[in-house]
């Protein structure tokens, strides 16, 4: 004890002072604290979540965003309204409302419009933080040089530089890639028992082609004339002599939904009962162009495709499930490598392969996985700020690079 009170005898006053008032701060504080029914630890936890916190990916907080689609196709209504809104937003981490109504421009997070529709229209005035999206589905060929578009024009389309933030597109690279039909690797085994419609191609040949559109920017049709010197081709509706078999659409409304699965196909059912080949030709030779004529409206039957177009089609399709026009020379070639198929069952067989070990979907569920990828950069738009300079460069003359091509096959 003497020691400590020599020790406190050589403090100075002033120091001793100070502690004692602290601690008789403390000991008041302890006192109205008890009586009052406060913790103190509470106090300092409080104190410190009133200061800014770090930001971490777990507590950022899931907002309903609005997506307008401005102008939506058809097929894009009858695929959103074929689901409720709580099932079409499974399995996404999101939820978003998807409208399509005009007057609530102004309270949408994000703006889609396809621009294949526009014509000569004006946008509205962009709002601020409000995301626009231009989605094309139609070929850069045929919209300005067969239906002539008055939106997609040079003089149009710098009135939304630097306003367009995302892009939906057939192009690979675009923000929002959409292909129309999908291939998946198949979880279970494919008995051949479940091959049965596909086992063989006996007492099957010649060549269909199903087409409505005759006069193309790739000259699809200049094409079918020069094979046709070679090889039979039963042309169906409006551009050849052959009857539309009685069980396909009468409208292009339900022609449509048959085409993106929304409802059951039938008019393809022939192509099992009797050719070898379809021709899925497209009707625009542009880069990543591919469309339901090669992919799984037409793949489900049993049928080769044979395809035309520009696009690298082992990005998109399994190996040996079609056959590539851009592999042969000429037309001439390519009728006398389909004549050798017909005659060759080991030959045939390689191109059934890819049903054991792939399964082909309709395009619906990209359309649906897309909006999901929206809604997603939506709850974190500064991540994903982007705005295109040119938007015009970007559709017709990518990295400075046609978008499309004239055909050099016709010979």
């Amino acid at each position: 004890m003497k020691c400590l009170q020599r020790i406190y005898e050589e403090v100075p006053v002033k120091i001793q002072r100070i502690c004692f008032g602290i601690l008789s701060i403390v000991a008041l504080l302890q006192f109205i604290l008890y009586y009052q029914n406060i913790d103190v630890r509470q106090l300092f936890m409080n104190a410190r979540q009133d200061r800014p916190q770090p930001i971490h990916e777990s507590s950022k907080v899931k907002q309903i965003s609005t997506i307008l689609l401005y102008n939506a196709k058809h097929w894009e209504k009858a695929i959103w309204e074929s689901y409720s809104n709580k099932s079409f937003w499974e399995n996404c981490p999101f939820t978003c409302r998807i409208t399509t109504d005009q007057k609530l421009y102004n309270e949408s997070d994000a703006v889609i419009f396809v621009i294949d529709l526009l014509g000569g229209r004006t946008l509205p005035k962009k709002l601020p933080k409000q995301v626009w999206i231009f989605a094309q589905y139609e070929s850069t060929n045929y919209l300005m040089k067969e239906i002539h578009s008055k939106f997609v024009t040079s003089s149009n389309l710098k009135n939304y530089n630097n306003k367009v933030n995302w892009t939906i597109s057939y192009r690979r690279d675009s923000d929002f890639p959409f292909i129309h039909g999908s291939y998946s690797v198949r979880q279970k085994k494919f008995e051949d028992a479940s091959l049965t419609k596909f086992k063989s191609f006996k007492k099957k040949n010649g060549t269909a082609w199903f087409v409505s559109h005759c006069g193309t920017s790739s000259k699809r049709e200049n094409y079918v004339n020069l094979l046709r010197k070679h090889l039979s081709v039963h042309i169906y509706g409006a551009c050849g002599k052959m009857k539309v078999p009685s069980n396909c659409p009468k409208s292009r409304e339900l022609a449509i939904r048959e085409c993106w699965g929304l409802a059951k196909s039938k008019c393809f059912d022939i192509l099992d009962e009797k050719y070898l080949f379809y021709l899925s030709f497209e009707n625009a030779l542009c880069r990543d162009y591919v469309t339901e004529k090669g992919l799984h409206h037409v793949t489900q039957h049993n049928i080769i495709p044979v395809m035309r177009g520009s696009a690298n089609y082992s990005l998109f399709n399994p190996p040996t499930s079609y056959i590539d026009t851009k592999d042969f020379s000429s037309p001439k070639q390519l009728a006398k490598y389909l004549h050798s198929i017909e005659t060759d069952a080991k030959l045939q067989s390689q191109f059934q392969k890819w049903k054991r070990e792939y399964v082909s979907s309709y395009p619906r569920e990209n359309w649906r996985r897309n909006m999901c990828n929206i809604c997603q950069r939506l709850n974190d738009p500064v991540k994903y700020m982007r705005v295109y300079n040119d938007i015009y460069k970007w559709i017709v003359t990518p990295n400075n690079q046609p978008g499309c091509w004239l055909p050099s096959d016709l010979h």
